[in-house]
């Protein structure tokens, strides 16, 4: 979910590269690709406000930080390795986790850093739904197909796990 260097450290993030579809040309090409985010030269950008890539909702008000992340994990859209075509894609589209909505994160919008697998826990809080620990009640999940969802109360976790997996050939009834 990141850009590397000749030595596979991480440069930029996915939402950097996003820039130019974004009407944020101008930032992009200002951008040096070949240094770290947070290198002397790069401070500027990566400490540039970036509201369209912060939820409305998100009550941190830190506009260089983002709530909007991958989840990186062996078996999700994003393992860490080799880029992913739809042919490897076997669970759907339709059916598999492109991106979720945090809320108070740490993350730089720019910085090449995004949610583990692992470090999701399914947890139930009284009458909130099932989420990872990391999605707000109602936190928009964007799926691979490009449709945006919320989940509810009845979203158990194995559910969770299925949808973020792209290849486990689970039948997951959206609901």
């Amino acid at each position: 979910a990141y850009t590397v260097d000749d030595d596979g450290n991480p440069l930029h993030s996915w939402r950097t590269q996003l820039l130019p579809y974004l009407e944020q040309h101008a930032l992009y090409d200002q951008i040096r690709q070949e240094e770290p985010w947070d290198s002397a030269n790069n401070f500027a950008y990566s400490s540039t406000p970036m509201p369209l890539f912060k939820s409305p909702r998100d009550p941190n008000s830190d506009p260089t930080l983002t709530s909007y992340v991958v989840v990186v994990g062996a078996d999700t859209l994003f393992s860490g390795g080799a880029a992913l075509g739809m042919h490897d894609v076997q669970d759907g589209m339709s059916g598999t986790i492109l991106a979720i909505e945090i809320h108070n994160s740490d993350i730089a919008w720019a910085e090449p850093r995004d949610v583990l697998e692992e470090d999701l826990a399914f947890v139930s809080n009284g009458a909130d739904p099932l989420t990872p620990n990391v999605v707000p009640q109602s936190g928009a999940v964007l799926m691979g197909d490009g449709s945006v969802l919320r989940f509810g109360p009845e979203t158990t976790p194995e559910m969770w796990r299925a949808m973020l997996s792209h290849s486990g050939g689970e039948a997951v009834e959206r609901p």
